[in-house]
């Protein structure tokens, strides 16, 4: 199993009015009014966090590099466009951190390959 940042999303309305249903199917939970729980994880390569859908049945994808689990949408960028490429967000910061501060020009590189990366993630989603 792969190394996670796992969580838990608990959502309890049962002593407020609760959300509108059309706001509550935008966020994508059943839980406008009363009670909902699910499990979440936090994508390897962009750290969004991903609530489970407890009825999925195929496999989350898995960066075989980095040993996370990722979203669909980095699933499909890494599938599409950057087979074998590990976009570990940890790793972004790390590589960050440790240029010399005045080192401006190898740390707008790296944001840059960042941003191109979320750009292609944003066209699927």
């Amino acid at each position: 199993m792969p190394k996670q940042n796992q969580g838990y999303l608990v959502l309890d309305h049962s002593y407020s009015p609760g959300l509108p249903d059309a706001q509550a199917r935008r966020a994508g939970v059943d839980a406008g009014e009363g009670f909902f729980e699910a499990d979440t994880f936090t994508c390897g390569h962009c750290s969004a966090v991903v609530v489970k859908h407890p009825l999925r049945v195929r496999e989350r994808e898995t960066c075989w590099k980095c040993d996370r689990w990722l979203c669909d949408l980095c699933a499909t960028v890494r599938k599409l466009h950057e087979p074998g490429v590990c976009r570990n967000m940890d790793a972004l910061v790390d590589r960050l951190q440790s240029l010399d501060p005045s080192d401006t020009v190898n740390a707008a590189r790296l944001l840059a390959d960042h941003q191109h990366f979320m750009t292609l993630r944003g066209t699927y989603g």
